[in-house]
């Protein structure tokens, strides 16, 4: 028995249980005192019922900070705390004025068989900036891309204006008060209550937690409308004999977008603008006829008239491919901060005239403008119509008109 009680492995495991039972011995009989650090517990401050806030003060640089402390006590009772169990506080009620101050943390230690050694750091330095008011417009801002079926006719946000509170420094950068709603695949009319965010210059938008808005949200209606292309015509008097039987006729635009009530707009296969008399009119003559919609319809991009043309039947026709739109217009709205996609980049014109002034026009003579000038600056899906024109001395026109789909969006 002694032999086995003197060989190494017995002697090192009786080494360990010793060595245990006297650790258990000082922590549980003689819990003796020891020191522990703490990082990060969070210094609180009243600030709705402080004088400062009272005398219309806020804290714009500083709020959340934090303290590390060291505190001592019986093994049994520190370590029982964490950042949880400390309070930190600052009393802010001797300030009166603007300004940057430096006041000092006060750290309690609940109960009385802990306390504090030392923390870090033991001032805390707060800006304090006086608050004031500001009236601002609400405006709705649509994200997402509707149907190009659909169009949003009219909308409205109530309230108009809300009133901004906040350090003047802040309310300084604020330009707008901004709905926010998401029009991804709408097809009826929508009435909905979102919260309020603020934008500055050049639509930016701006995180400003010292500012409130009142009323915080808006409510925004959007009025939806069923969009459609259809053609334009007209009905002739008959003129296949007789001092007009030369003649042949076009109608410009051929199409027009018209919007309306779904169930209103999906019975409209085209838009007729009565018999045309073709009394009076020579080769290359034009006249204006009034677009007269049914009842419930109306035009998308505004359009009131349509233009008949007299055309000689001896003229040739003849279709120009892929003929450049100039869409320099749109400069303007991608300034304002929007992305504008096109639908396409060129058209196909048809021209009219004598054969032989026809196989002299090159492309280049042929030029299309695309007209952004009834864009308004808001996101949407747009008829942008595509004005094109012949040089030379006049012998070759366009027949027909043109037009390109734009989708704009916010950048």
């Amino acid at each position: 028995m002694s032999n086995f009680l003197k060989k190494p492995i017995v002697l090192k495991i009786v080494a360990l249980l010793l060595a245990v039972f006297i650790w258990v011995y000082v922590i549980n009989i003689e819990n003796p005192e020891t020191d522990i650090e703490i990082r990060s517990v969070p210094v609180t401050i009243n600030t709705t019922d402080s004088i400062p806030y009272q005398n219309g003060l806020v804290i714009t640089d500083g709020l959340t900070q934090t303290v590390d402390v060291k505190i001592r006590g019986r093994h049994s009772a520190v370590s029982e705390f964490d950042k949880s169990s400390i309070i930190a506080t600052v009393d802010i009620d001797s300030i009166t004025e603007e300004g940057t101050y430096s006041l000092p943390v006060s750290v309690y230690i609940p109960g009385n068989s802990v306390w504090l050694i030392n923390q870090s750091p033991t001032r805390i330095t707060y800006t304090f900036s006086r608050v004031e008011t500001k009236t601002v417009d609400v405006r709705t801002v649509t994200a997402g891309s509707m149907s190009e079926e659909y169009i949003i006719d009219s909308q409205s946000v109530s309230p108009e204006t809300v009133t901004l509170r906040g350090p003047a420094s802040e309310l300084e950068l604020v330009k707008y008060a901004a709905a926010e709603v998401y029009i991804e695949s709408i097809s009826e009319n929508m009435s909905t209550t979102v919260p309020l965010v603020l934008y500055g210059e050049g639509d930016s938008w701006l995180n400003l937690s010292n500012v409130t808005i009142d009323p915080g949200e808006a409510k925004v209606e959007l009025k939806v409308l069923k969009k459609k292309t259809v053609k334009l015509t007209f009905d002739m008097d008959d003129h296949s004999s007789g001092e007009y039987s030369h003649l042949w006729f076009d109608v410009s635009p051929d199409t027009i977008d018209i919007c309306g009530e779904e169930q209103t707009i999906d019975a409209i296969n085209e838009i007729n603008l009565g018999k045309v008399d073709p009394s009076g009119f020579e080769a290359g003559d034009e006249r204006s006829v009034d677009i007269k919609l049914p009842q419930g319809v109306k035009a998308v991009s505004g359009v009131k008239t349509a233009t008949i043309k007299a055309h000689s039947s001896q003229d040739d026709i003849y279709q120009m491919e892929d003929v450049p739109i100039d869409t320099s217009g749109m400069a303007a709205l991608e300034l304002q901060g929007f992305e504008i996609s096109l639908s396409s980049s060129s058209v196909d014109v048809v021209l009219s005239g004598d054969k032989q002034e026809l196989s002299s026009i090159k492309k280049s003579d042929v030029i299309a403008t695309a007209d952004f000038s009834q864009i308004e600056a808001k996101a949407g899906v747009y008829s942008i119509p595509v004005i094109v024109t012949v040089g030379g001395d006049g012998g070759v026109s366009v027949v027909g008109t043109y037009s390109i789909s734009a989708e704009v969006v916010p950048k």
